[in-house]
């Protein structure tokens, strides 16, 4: 009798450990979409689905998930994402306004000491690091560094004192810790070449512009010079790049709407010259220079080390900035208007 009891409450403890419901209800405010979701990224870059919610009309869902462990979900509006750590039986109220999605996110409820925790250690980071890259032209080089380390540190002991206070943290935390070392190599590489490259960049103002050739969407040589006589903006783009051709309806406004007193120049760079004639057909550029492999040495000194990349030069083709604006932040036309 007493083996029957015990096994009897054994299986109802696994019962009931397994019954353990995640629950996020919430409220997001300026919803992007209609719909959140709720999944697991696996290893293999797929996503197992635990719920999805339709928002109803003031922007409020509930999800729900069965969870045996403590395990790593992400949480999805459509548009933008949230890492979170989330446990069984954890019951939360989540409320987000999309216009700042992670600064504005919060919770309320069962288990969200550690939500809150998580969040903050992912906007502490962001902040030091946008502190660093901001400073690129601004602060001196070991000053910025040394800001830094210091307050990189002192999120490092944060992160340890959080995976003291909440456990379920310990194996997110403690992976933050190990990638620390390469992450802020990484990081202060990545500033040094932006502090060169900024540099560069402030050099090239008001010097005449390499007067480079290339060929027409005819298979005509094309030189820059060609162009002459206005102001000219340069727009150096692949066929792969995806932001570059983000950036294409804000560009083709600009050169539909301001081409008759600017001489708006596509230059196709770093990719197969049939693919790039195909596409600026498509697109219907007016003024186009492809720069094969072979002649792509002759932009070396405008350091078009990323795409997509503007340059706006005056009528004599001096460079008036070497890093303009998008055609689509509304900036690039304070150059003429």
């Amino acid at each position: 009798m007493k083996k029957l009891v015990l096994l009897t409450t054994a299986i109802i403890a696994n019962l009931f450990a397994y019954s353990q419901n995640l629950t996020i209800t919430g409220e997001i405010q300026q919803p992007t979409g209609t719909s959140v979701y709720l999944y697991i990224s696996n290893e293999d870059r797929t996503n197992t689905y635990l719920d999805s919610a339709a928002l109803d009309e003031n922007g409020r869902f509930e999800l729900r998930a069965e969870l045996e462990n403590t395990t790593q979900v992400v949480f999805t509006d459509g548009n933008e994402n949230a890492q979170l750590i989330a446990s069984p039986g954890d019951a939360l109220h989540m409320t987000v306004n999309t216009r700042f999605f992670d600064e504005t996110m919060a919770f309320t409820g069962k288990g969200s000491e550690k939500y809150n925790a998580l969040l903050h250690l992912y906007l502490i980071n962001e902040t030091i690091t946008q502190t660093l890259l901001n400073s690129v032209e601004k602060a001196d080089t070991n000053e910025a560094i040394n800001t830094f380390n210091t307050s990189y540190d002192s999120y490092l002991l944060l992160a340890e004192d959080y995976k003291l206070k909440h456990p379920e943290l310990e194996e997110y935390i403690t992976t933050i810790q190990n990638n620390a070392p390469r992450y802020k190599t990484s990081l202060l590489k990545y500033y040094r070449t932006e502090k060169e490259f900024s540099a560069v960049v402030k050099e090239l103002k008001n010097t005449p512009i390499v007067d480079f050739k290339g060929i027409n969407l005819q298979g005509k040589t094309a030189q820059l010079s060609d162009f002459k006589g206005k102001l000219t903006v340069l727009d150096f783009w692949a066929t792969w790049c995806g932001p570059c051709r983000a950036e294409f309806p804000a560009y083709k406004e600009l050169e539909e709407k301001y081409g008759e007193e600017i001489n708006f120049v596509s230059v196709g760079v770093y990719c197969k010259e049939e693919e790039w004639k195909k596409m600026a057909t498509e697109e219907g550029f007016k003024n186009n220079i492809f720069l094969s492999k072979d002649v792509q040495d002759q932009i070396t000194e405008l350091r078009v080390d990323f795409i997509p990349r503007y340059i706006v030069l005056d009528e004599n083709h001096n460079i008036l900035d070497a890093m303009a604006p998008r055609p689509s932040s509304g900036e690039l036309q304070g150059f003429w208007e």
